[in-house]
């Protein structure tokens, strides 16, 4: 970690505005994608994508690279094979639960576009001052996700 400066999340938190610039979101989303392309690949899900876990290079050749950290909540999703693994009837919660997905809340496996919803989630965060639903108590959460997916499929039908 000495290699590494401050997470995401505390670049948010030193920003005068408590947020950062679209522009910036933009870059931090862009590599965030390519990180987690780069782990599903292997076969496995981080499970705990957040601003908290994503940080930048301090030397100059990589104070611009984004490094995705914290795999302590990886799961193998891909068998060596390349099979997927079989769904597990009843999986346990893994995450934090502000970024997870609505399927996380659901108790479904977790896969690899439950890492990409957490990423977005962290994108709409930095470029607010707060995600929605962040004083919503746990069993309100799932709720406000809906509503939040349905808004913005309304606003933005792409």
């Amino acid at each position: 970690m000495q290699l590494l400066g401050p997470n995401i999340g505390d670049l948010k938190k030193r920003s005068p505005v408590k947020r950062l610039s679209a522009s910036t979101v933009a870059r931090i989303i862009i590599q965030g994608i390519a990180a987690l392309r780069d782990v599903h690949s292997l076969g496995y899900i981080h499970r705990d994508v957040k601003p908290a876990n994503m940080c930048f290079g301090i030397t100059q050749n990589t104070r611009h690279v984004l490094k995705l950290v914290d795999y302590g909540l990886v799961r193998r999703f891909m068998n060596a094979d390349g099979t997927r693994r079989k769904p597990r009837a009843r999986p346990g919660f893994r995450g934090t639960l502000r970024y997870v997905s609505i399927r996380v809340h659901d108790r479904k496996e977790q896969s690899p576009a439950d890492d990409f919803v957490s990423m977005a989630y962290s994108g709409v965060e930095l470029l607010l001052i707060n995600l929605p639903w962040k004083l919503l108590h746990a069993e309100e959460l799932r709720g406000a996700k809906e509503e939040f997916v349905r808004l913005n499929i309304l606003i933005f039908p792409y």
